[in-house]
């Protein structure tokens, strides 16, 4: 059997590639180490399709449920999310200015652990509920950044949009007006 033998540049390279990847490893596990693989990150499934779940949320005086009767508006988000600041001020903008509509209950789910003041400052303080381990909502829905869900009677969610985003209030209006009239 002949071998092959690798010539020392080759070899060098080889093992700081295998480091570098375990040192990224080991960084990853550092900075977030509850953070899912990349393999057990789903993709949201596409408006229409998911349903919501009753789940039973945190919230302030007690365990709460999403709105069980009617569609409502869904904003889930983390507090102090530095990719989810932009959407915090667009909504704040939005919602102070009286542009979000207010035909539907808003509910404001908070991954993670959240501070009533802080909800408030960013106008997020209608039934705060919070989804302290993200199995509830956030995870199933691959959510992360400041999302905002049209959640319809049938409890299928019918849009997502980000606030930050271009022609979200337009597309968060005509979800709205999609909706089946009860």
């Amino acid at each position: 059997m002949v071998r092959a033998r690798m010539s020392p540049r080759v070899r060098q390279l080889a093992l700081i590639g295998l480091l570098l990847a375990g040192i990224g490893l080991v960084v990853i596990g550092i900075i977030d180490p509850g953070a899912p693989a990349v393999a057990d990150v789903q993709p949201p499934a596409q408006p229409g399709t998911a349903k919501l779940a009753p789940h039973l949320f945190e919230g302030p005086d007690g365990p709460e449920t999403l709105p069980l009767d009617g569609a409502f508006i869904a904003n889930v988000w983390l507090q102090g999310c530095q990719d989810c600041m932009p959407s915090f001020e667009a909504w704040k903008r939005l919602y102070e200015a009286g542009e979000i509509p207010k035909s539907l209950p808003i509910v404001n789910i908070a991954y993670g652990e959240v501070d009533p003041a802080w909800a408030e400052r960013y106008a997020l303080h209608d039934t705060l509920l919070v989804d302290s381990d993200g199995s509830k909502l956030v995870k199933p829905q691959a959510i992360t950044t400041f999302t905002t869900l049209v959640v319809a009677a049938d409890r299928k969610i019918v849009w997502r949009g980000l606030p930050r985003d271009p022609g979200y209030l337009d597309q968060l209006k005509s979800a709205l007006a999609a909706l089946p009239k009860d």
